[in-house]
């Protein structure tokens, strides 16, 4: 007997063409992705916006989607591996490839190539993914870093050096770059567009972990592999190799040389993991509504992909380009008051699987609470129509979301990127309690370096001390030399990027994201102008803990807070026609300021004054204030009143900050920041707007206020 629901749908009864169809991809019956071929036959609907609110409700009635959090997690893992592995490598290709190189340009190409190549991943395809759809480019991505990660594994000089081992590293690092930067937008909108309101910023946020422990893997994996080839004889190297024999130096040559390949090439292992779930990704809903304007397509998809049946009348419906609407019988109980599914405060019950319900539900609800808690009339927000870029930024005033989101990554990356990556000397700087100085008349070379060294030439005053090397302390071999930097980095770096990361992924829905990125920056810019203040006082000192006690509390909050929600806010306040635009434009932004920073590092090389990196972390505090105003001032407010959940069994009460949807947050500068409101495309109804009082506005209010108080003695009581 044929399938009643099957045979209504468009495009008639749906039948298994390929293996995939058959038996869900990659293994186990069902899909679990919808196939790409799966098609609706296209139909002008009746009413588009009854199926926009409908494709919506099916995805809020989903809750954590698993499966795309774990797909997105995977590949940002990968990603993040591949950019922080040059901590764990740049040693060991100092050593081998340019032991005589005291500048620092080949760690300096090999970053800013990497940084590069995401600009250029993050800008194109950011335009591809919102011109062609996000289910085409996702896992092209992966490609890239799997293709450049092998090619960088097997880079050589050839025989009797006769290619340039450098080129062609940078070569493959344009390329991983390409790929890592392609993962910010793509992540980001597919996680945000998939996930439901209440659960879309833990999501992102879950995603966004996904980089601190990126970078302890990959100071794992190298002390690890460190640790397997120390029986070469690396772990007895003397600090200075000149009475070695030659079989020696091959044998310990050979050894570093397998260090830094493995730790390259073990970042293709996440990627291969996830790259088939990637291609078998389905179209966002929210792009096929959006962009393609098919919003029945949408629904149709959205429900298969949730593995949802429609009744027989609903199926009906559909076939006829109709939306799935009007009273029907549900679970054998006929329903035909719609306000019985709708309680008084407009929350829809969840998990319903009716969708003639869903949208009896909406028409049924005509409040929503508004930004200050007021209750308004209207339904669910839905896209604004159609508009070009120009229109919605320059016109409209958006272009005020874009600067803010893309010069807040550019201020935090600028700091972030300084500490984050290239940073053996940096950490080294902050982790000695002495500075040694080399002993009268006591010169040497230092193979595999050709370099003298001696009182003539101090280590910290001249260009002696070449790459691989930590410049304060020149007398540790090669072996402690990496095995002290995956450590100084995994204690410095990782663990303070971690803890804040799971901070904010258990607080995400308890602070209001938009205050908390302007109080974050605010603090960093305390912490920063602290340790600028300081650094020289305990610096190589016996109380130099002070030092490195305050570099993992920024890591803390970075993560804690601008570094993580600059990743997830651009995902959420652009419509969807630009957000993969727009969150590339913000990522680029973040990466040309990483690679400033790199310029402004390779310059500085502590030569003159050990200590002088106190002037570069007093600076940092400039960009973290300028973050904190922009923010503040442009950035739209991105949650709804706080509510107070029920007492839990244990623990204290956080109230709780519902997300906006982000329909209502795509609605704009001018829907955020004044009174007058649109009208909704479906009921007619005037919906005001939020009067969030956003831009310089606030400046003088607040100036206003403090005049004010000042006046009346309102700070001394």
């Amino acid at each position: 007997m044929a399938n009643p629901v099957a045979e209504a749908l468009p495009g008639g009864p749906y039948s298994p063409q390929s293996f995939r169809d058959k038996w869900g991809f990659p293994f186990g019956k069902g899909t679990w992705w919808v196939d790409s071929t799966t098609r609706v036959a296209y139909t002008r609907e009746q009413n588009p916006e009854l199926w926009r609110k409908a494709v919506i409700l099916e995805i809020n009635d989903h809750g954590f989607d698993g499966q795309v959090f774990a797909v997105a997690a995977l590949g940002f893992l990968t990603d993040s591996y591949a950019l922080f592995a040059t901590n764990v490598v740049l040693p060991s290709l100092g050593y081998i490839y340019w032991p005589d190189v005291t500048d620092g340009s080949p760690e300096l190409a090999i970053n800013c190539v990497t940084l590069a190549g995401s600009v250029v991943g993050q800008l194109l395809f950011g335009l591809a993914a919102d011109k062609w759809g996000r289910r085409k480019l996702y896992g092209i991505e992966l490609v890239l870093v799997i293709f450049g990660s092998l090619g960088m594994a097997q880079a050589s000089s050839g025989i009797g050096n006769n290619m340039d081992v450098l080129k062609w590293i940078t070569f493959y690092r344009f390329w991983i770059g390409v790929g890592i930067g392609a993962e910010y937008p793509l992540s980001a909108v597919i996680t945000a567009e998939f996930a439901d309101s209440d659960h879309r910023a833990r999501m992102m946020a879950g995603v966004f972990l996904m980089q601190p422990i990126g970078q302890v893997l990959a100071a794992s994996v190298g002390w690890a592999v460190l640790n397997i080839v120390k029986s070469r004889g690396l772990e007895n190297l003397p600090a200075h190799g000149a009475d070695l024999t030659e079989d020696q130096k091959l044998a310990i040559l050979s050894a570093i040389d397998t260090i830094w390949r493995w730790v390259i090439g073990a970042g293709c292992i996440p990627a291969a993991a996830s790259i088939l779930w990637r291609f078998a990704i389905p179209e966002s809903p929210r792009y096929t509504m959006d962009n393609h304007d098919n919003a029945s397509q949408a629904y149709y998809n959205t429900r298969r992909y949730k593995r949802k049946k429609d009744n027989e009348e609903t199926a009906e419906r559909i076939r006829r380009g109709q939306p799935p609407d009007g009273a029907t019988e549900t679970n054998g109980q006929s329903s035909t008051n719609t306000n019985e599914h709708t309680s008084t405060t407009g929350v829809h019950p969840a998990n319903s699987s009716n969708p003639i319900n869903n949208v009896s539900r909406m028409r049924s609800v005509n409040t929503a609470a508004n930004n200050d808690g007021t209750q308004v009339t209207g339904l669910v927000a839905t896209q604004s129509p159609k508009v070009t870029f120009s229109q919605h930024f320059i016109e409209d005033g958006n272009w005020r979301y874009l600067v803010a989101t893309a010069m807040c990554w550019f201020f935090l990356d600028f700091a972030f990127y300084a500490l984050g990556i290239n940073n053996p000397r940096q950490i080294s700087a902050i982790w000695d309690n002495y500075l040694p100085l080399p002993e009268r008349n006591d010169t040497r070379y230092d193979w595999p370096s050709t370099l003298l060294i001696g009182i003539d030439n101090p280590t910290f005053l001249n260009k002696t001390v070449p790459d691989w090397q930590n410049p304060f302390d020149p007398n540790t071999n090669i072996y402690h030399e990496l095995f002290n930097s995956a450590k100084q980095y995994i204690l410095t770096i990782s663990c303070g990027s971690l803890v804040g990361s799971l901070l904010l992924l258990y607080f995400i829905n308890n602070i209001p994201r938009k205050m908390w990125l302007v109080y974050s920056f605010l603090i960093l810019a305390l912490l920063f102008a602290i340790l600028g203040a300081f650094y020289k006082r305990v610096a190589f000192t016996e109380s130099h803990w002070a030092i490195v006690a305050f570099y993992i509390l920024c890591q803390l909050f970075f993560n804690f807070g601008p570094n993580t929600l600059t990743f997830i806010i651009p995902a959420e306040i652009f419509p969807t026609r630009f957000r993969c635009t727009c969150h590339g434009i913000s990522a680029a932004c973040g990466k040309v300021g990483a690679i400033f920073v790199q310029l402004i590092l390779c310059a500085h090389r502590f030569r003159s004054d050990p200590t002088s990196l106190r002037f570069l972390l007093g600076v940092f505090s400039i960009p973290m204030f300028l973050g904190a105003i922009l923010a503040w001032i442009w950035i739209p407010n991105l949650q709804k009143n706080a509510v107070t959940p029920e007492r839990p069994k244990w623990g204290p009460i956080w109230p709780i900050y519902p997300s906006k949807d982000l329909e209502t947050l795509a609605r704009g500068w001018q829907y955020a920041n004044n009174t007058e409101g649109e009208d909704d495309p479906t009921s007619g109804v005037r919906v005001p707007g939020e009067d969030q009082k956003l831009g310089l506005q606030k400046i003088s209010n607040l100036y206003r206020t403090v005049v004010t108080k000042y006046r009346h003695g309102g700070f001394l009581k």
